[in-house]
């Protein structure tokens, strides 16, 4: 009886040890969009997949942020890793401008389309036909923001921005109310306070936020198209500023000059 009692305690104690060594397996399963799924359906009103879908002069790819919304965390990351890290690990050495041409939005998945240029400048070359049509031409070009001033020009089109996310607490005294083009080259006490945005148009318009003073450093442009008169970002931590996947730097709070041309 004592032997036939220690078979049923050893039988017992390997079914445990196998059981547990299968649950550490399955949890050290290195499957990021498995482990987004599961967050997705766990926490369905905090976790939302952000997806950046590039375009680096022709070469595509893409990389989704698994994003709490309640403590604006990166949670997680999956998608095109080796070439993210070859396009934006070079730290001031990588691209500096980023033209964003599309944002859509549905339940806990928001998409953004942009893309990538070597330089700044280039995104002025790229949408100059599109502002060219709809803006009225001064001297035969548009208002140069080669100078470190700012420019106030009168017009139809209106842009706030706001020191948190969702719109909230707008910094006023930097509203642009009917503008034709309006920059800012310092924010002073708002540098670095810019968390959302919005601008009205009713024909194509464009907005350009700097990294630094004077319209310097890494930018982030916004094209407004004709379909709708607004035009937003809730949320500028769904932006990358420089870096990518859990070493990614957003633009949030990170505005110190605008160009709205």
């Amino acid at each position: 009886m004592k032997v036939f009692y220690n078979y049923i305690v050893l039988a017992l104690s390997i079914l445990i040890i196998g059981c547990n060594t299968n649950e550490e397996l399955v949890e050290m399963k290195p499957d990021l969009e498995t482990k987004a799924s599961v967050l997705l359906k766990e926490f369905p009103s905090e976790i939302i997949n952000i997806n950046h879908k590039y375009d680096y002069y022709g070469k595509e790819f893409q990389v989704t942020y698994v994003f709490n919304n309640e403590t604006q965390e990166i949670v997680d990351a999956y998608g095109d890793q080796e070439i993210a890290v070859e396009v934006f690990g070079r730290g001031e050495e990588g691209p500096q401008g980023t033209l964003v041409t599309g944002v859509v939005e549905k339940g806990n998945y928001k998409e953004i389309k942009m893309k990538i240029f070597n330089t700044a400048k280039e995104i002025d070359a790229f949408t100059a036909e599109e502002l060219r049509e709809t803006k009225e031409v001064v001297k035969g070009e548009l208002a140069s923001r080669n100078n470190c001033i700012n420019v106030d020009l009168p017009g139809n089109d209106e842009i706030r921005f706001f020191e948190d996310i969702n719109y909230v607490y707008e910094l006023s005294d930097i509203r642009g109310l009917n503008k034709r083009t309006y920059g800012k080259q310092y924010l002073g006490h708002n540098n670095d306070r810019i968390s959302s945005f919005y601008m009205r148009s009713n024909s194509f318009q464009q907005v350009s936020f700097y990294e630094h003073s004077c319209y310097t450093g890494k930018r982030l442009t916004f094209n407004k198209y004709h379909g709708s008169n607004f035009y937003g970002e809730s949320n500028l931590r769904h932006h990358t500023l420089s870096g990518t996947w859990f070493w990614k730097v957003s633009w949030n709070d990170k505005i110190s000059s605008f160009w709205m041309p």
